[in-house]
């Protein structure tokens, strides 16, 4: 679990800042994704965006605040996380 990269969009928020805490004190390798240039930039809301954001990733753990539209959600983000992964599940409602 050590080696295997968690990566955490919405990184400069207070939930992302939460979960980054958590990881960083069991010693992950984590990936910070912003909409800010502060670490790995991106616009979730763009499909390309997205999968460049999580490429790579063993977790990825959603700390967005975006407007709910289960659209964009089931063929941006949770589209892109189970293909480029190889996801075999994705709790999608």
């Amino acid at each position: 679990m050590k080696n295997q990269i968690h990566t955490v969009l919405g990184a400069n928020g207070a939930i992302g800042k939460a979960v980054i805490k958590e990881l960083d004190i069991r010693q992950l390798q984590i990936r910070k994704v912003s909409r800010k240039p502060t670490w790995v930039q991106a616009d979730l809301l763009r499909k390309e965006d997205a999968e460049r954001a999580i490429e790579c990733s063993s977790y990825v753990y959603l700390c967005i605040g975006l407007p709910y539209n289960s659209k964009i959600w089931a063929n941006n983000i949770l589209a892109a996380a189970a293909s480029e992964n190889g996801c075999c599940q994705c709790n999608y409602k």
